[in-house]
């Protein structure tokens, strides 16, 4: 049944690591023991993936002492997001999620909260969130992601889900649209988006879906496109939803 399972960097490893003493050194081993309705807890400590720490379960891996303590950092040798979660009552909570080809994944449910998902690149949409038909992604920094080529959504792509209180900032999709976010469904709100760069709507784009960006603030964002539908700050490519926000300081060339 679900309990409490346990994640260090140096312990016994010893199954079904039911004890701080008997801790998995691994994420992967932890999140497979555990039944649904778990808790993983994560010690401090670095933690190095080689393929993406997959959870199918409802259950929520959790860094003991939040983000700033627990990071998840993709090794380089593998092309691997840090993270797919494919179930809806998936949780991940308090960590540091980090050069990943794509950072988090959510499939048609899951949540990201109190993360900080920075630096990760990937030749495909959403280099630090890609939410797939749902999912939600809250109160978590995401920063200094960048897709690869011409693939939208260098902070979070959503096609569908809910992003709220986050500070989305320093990302490019310098190739595409969507810097900061780019929405083709879902809802972005109470966000703050500054500092991303993309061709066309530097921090976000809005693509039909009934998407909708509320209550967000976007400030020192940039696009490179000229022409028509360039928005440095928010560009509305088919249609989209705009309500509550403020938008200054953008730019994007005459």
């Amino acid at each position: 049944g679900p309990g409490n399972i346990y994640v260090a960097t140096n312990c016994a490893n010893v199954s079904p690591f039911t004890t701080w003493a008997n801790a998995s050194t691994s994420i992967q081993a932890a999140v497979d023991c555990a039944a649904d309705g778990s808790v993983v807890w994560v010690a401090d400590g670095l933690y190095v993936t080689t393929s993406a720490v997959s959870v199918a379960k409802g259950l929520t891996v959790r860094g003991l002492n939040g983000a700033s303590n627990t990071i998840v950092r993709r090794s380089g040798a593998y092309s691997h997001r840090v993270f797919s979660l494919t179930h809806s009552n998936a949780v991940i909570d308090g960590l540091t999620i980090t050069n990943g080809a794509g950072g988090v994944y959510l499939h048609q449910g899951g949540v990201a909260q109190n993360c900080t998902i920075a630096g990760n690149s990937v030749a495909d949409v959403g280099a630090g969130v890609h939410l797939y038909q749902g999912g939600v992604v809250r109160n978590s920094i995401i920063e200094g992601n960048s897709t690869i080529g011409d693939f939208r959504g260098g902070g979070v792509n959503v096609n569908g889900g809910l992003v709220y209180d986050c500070v989305i900032r320093n990302n490019a999709a310098n190739a595409s649209i969507g810097g900061g976010a780019a929405l083709y469904g879902g809802m972005v709100s109470n966000c703050v988006l500054y500092g991303n760069s993309a061709q066309r709507g530097g921090g976000a784009l809005l693509d039909g879906g009934g998407c909708l960006l509320r209550g967000c603030l976007l400030y020192n964002n940039t696009a490179s496109y000229s022409g028509t539908y360039g928005g440095g700050g928010i560009c509305v490519w088919n249609s989209g939803w705009i309500e509550c926000c403020t938008v200054g300081g953008n730019s994007a060339p005459a």
